[in-house]
């Protein structure tokens, strides 16, 4: 799995952050539901993320692959206990 997340370029740091070994905030947490379901509403996004195709302005260009991923490793990782 480790490799998959580095192949899409997920950074070692965010790696660390997978849900068996991170606890996100609540706030953390919502802001990536809120940004998966925004993003997974969008039909060029979904697109590009079947395609593969890079998104976004050429000075920030962004694999919608990586994009989703991260946020799912947010949305299936344990909320902090406040």
């Amino acid at each position: 799995m480790v490799e998959m997340f580095r192949e899409i370029g997920i950074s070692d740091g965010a790696i660390r952050q997978t849900p068996d070994r991170y606890e996100f905030t609540q706030a953390e947490h919502d802001a990536a539901a809120r940004w998966k379901a925004e993003h997974m509403r969008d039909p060029d996004w979904v697109a590009a993320l079947q395609s593969g195709k890079m998104v976004g302005p050429s000075d920030n260009r962004r694999d919608p692959r990586r994009d989703k991923m991260l946020a799912n490793i947010i949305l299936t990782g344990n909320i902090k206990a406040v």
